[in-house]
C-alpha cells in the first residue's frame, strides 16, 4: 500500500515552494492511497481549491472530508466543496466558538474562532466515534484528554471552555 499525503494549504509556504501558491493560516491535506482520498480540513477559505488546482489536483472525486474541529482557519473552506460532499465530524463542529482573554477573574471574548456554514448542503456523518473511512483509513471520533487546556470559548450567554482540539481527525 503507497499512502501519498499532499499539504494544499498551510500557514507558511516553504523555501523553494510554487509562488503561484498560496500562504494562509490553517491547514488542509489530501491524504490517499490506491483506493481512498480524503480531504483533512478546509482551511479558512477557497485556497485550498485553488492551491489543489495549480498542483494540477482534482477534488471533484474525493471519498470523503474530514473535519478536525470547527475553527475558522479548519473548516472555512466547507462552502466552496460541491454540494452532496461526504463530511465527517464531530457533532459539536457547528457550535460558536471565541478566543477569550482572562484577567484579574474577568473573561473576554476577543475574536470569533467559529464559521457560518450552511451543512444542510452536504451528506453529514456526525459521530464522536471510530468510524472507517475506505480500507485502509478511520476517522478516529473523539480524542479523550486527560488535562484538557481551553483554546478559547463555546459563544452564548454561557460561555463554557472550547478545548476543542480534542475532537477528532
Amino acid at each position: 500500500m503507497a499512502l501519498r499525503i499532499r499539504v494544499l494549504l498551510e500557514n507558511h509556504k516553504g523555501a523553494g515552494a510554487d509562488k503561484s501558491l498560496k500562504a494562509r493560516p490553517g491547514l488542509s491535506l489530501l491524504v490517499e492511497d490506491e483506493s481512498t482520498s480524503i480531504l483533512f480540513d478546509t482551511g479558512p477559505d477557497d485556497s485550498f481549491m485553488q492551491n489543489a488546482s495549480a498542483m494540477g489536483i482534482d477534488l471533484s472525486d474525493v471519498s470523503a472530508v474530514v473535519l478536525s474541529h470547527g475553527h475558522y482557519d479548519h473548516c472555512g473552506g466547507v462552502p466552496w466543496l460541491p454540494d452532496n460532499s461526504r463530511i465527517i465530524c464531530h457533532p459539536d463542529i457547528a457550535r460558536e466558538r471565541y478566543a477569550a482573554m482572562t484577567f484579574l477573574g474577568i473573561t473576554r471574548k476577543i475574536k470569533k474562532l467559529s464559521c457560518e456554514v450552511d451543512y444542510s448542503r452536504y451528506r453529514m456523518m456526525y459521530t464522536r466515534d471510530p468510524l472507517p473511512i475506505g480500507e485502509n483509513f478511520i476517522w478516529s471520533g473523539e480524542i479523550p484528554v486527560v488535562a484538557p487546556a481551553a483554546y478559547g470559548l463555546f459563544g452564548g450567554h454561557a460561555a463554557e471552555p472550547d478545548a476543542s482540539l480534542a475532537e477528532g481527525g
